[in-house]
């Protein structure tokens, strides 16, 4: 019995069974377990840098999902003292600001960056295209947005971004069109829905 048991402890002082449990968590949607399974994880991390560095980039995401916005920066800052060309961790870091509208010119910076390492990403362009679309900078916006849809045609929520900014360039028939692609792509927030029913974009 205490084999078994100095066999448990020493299992349970390593980070990866923490990091599989709050993947499977994260999977499941079972975002508060997911969050606590890595930030206890992370205690046991000690040189393993590419290790940490996605025990950070999950609870960036996860914290995120749950709206602990201060946790969630952090743990974004904290990954990106690791490796500040993450371009996965650049680019959903300046997505969540702009959602929130907040820090919008360290967004710019952030996705900017994203898409000068990766390029013709579909989701990275439209990210800096919203950012934009946030600064009211929408003739700059369109340009990059045109670009997401250009490159793809299935992802509802660039539709609808697009969309979005024809609506602000005062192409209310366009912004529709775009609505109503989004919603067939498989867009069915209450937002979008709302604004393909009012054809206004309803800020």
């Amino acid at each position: 019995m205490k084999f078994i048991a100095l066999w448990q402890w020493n299992y349970f002082q390593q980070p990866r069974p923490f990091y599989y449990n709050g993947l499977a968590n994260r999977q499941l949607r079972s975002y508060k377990k997911s969050a606590q399974s890595f930030y206890d994880g992370l205690e046991f991390v000690y040189d393993d840098k590419s290790l940490m560095l996605n025990f950070f980039i999950n609870l960036g995401d996860v914290y995120s999902f749950l709206e602990e916005h201060e946790k969630s920066d952090k743990a974004y800052d904290d990954a990106l003292k690791i490796n500040p060309d993450d371009a996965y961790v650049l680019n959903n870091y300046a997505y969540y600001l702009s959602m929130r509208k907040e820090k919008l010119d360290k967004a710019e910076k952030l996705s900017k960056r994203s898409n000068d390492l990766v390029r013709d990403n579909p989701s990275y362009i439209d990210t800096y295209g919203w950012i934009l679309f946030q600064q009211a900078k929408y003739a700059e916006a369109e340009e990059w947005l045109v670009r997401a849809v250009k490159l793809t045609s299935k992802k509802p929520l660039i539709l609808e971004h697009y969309g979005d900014v024809m609506y602000k360039l005062g192409k209310p028939s366009e912004a529709l069109k775009y609505w109503m692609l989004a919603n067939e792509a498989g867009g069915k927030s209450e937002t979008l829905l709302k604004k393909i029913s009012t054809k206004k974009l309803g800020e």
